[in-house]
């Protein structure tokens, strides 16, 4: 599923064409198809540089509140270092 190119009807838009619920649709124009992939990547490129920020965000504020956060929520205890030499 997905990005597929139908060799049979070059008419038809090579977007998403394996979908039951895309038969009988009407086709979409290629103006309509250039929209849409550009909201996408623009979609992209607002929730990539947030979901960088919120992961860098979380993994500061886990190492700076170490001593406050349970000790199930870290895979090791802070003594295995000897186990794994770092």
């Amino acid at each position: 599923m997905g990005l597929v190119e139908n060799k049979t009807d070059s008419k038809r838009s090579t977007l998403f064409t394996d979908f039951p619920e895309a038969e009988g649709a009407p086709e979409a124009t290629p103006e309509e198809i250039q929209q849409e992939a550009e909201k996408w990547v623009q979609r992209c490129q607002y929730s990539a540089p947030a979901a960088a920020s919120l992961w860098i965000g979380w993994i500061i504020a886990s190492q700076l509140l170490r001593d406050q956060l349970p000790a199930g929520w870290f895979m090791a205890s802070f003594d295995d270092s000897s186990v794994t030499g770092w």
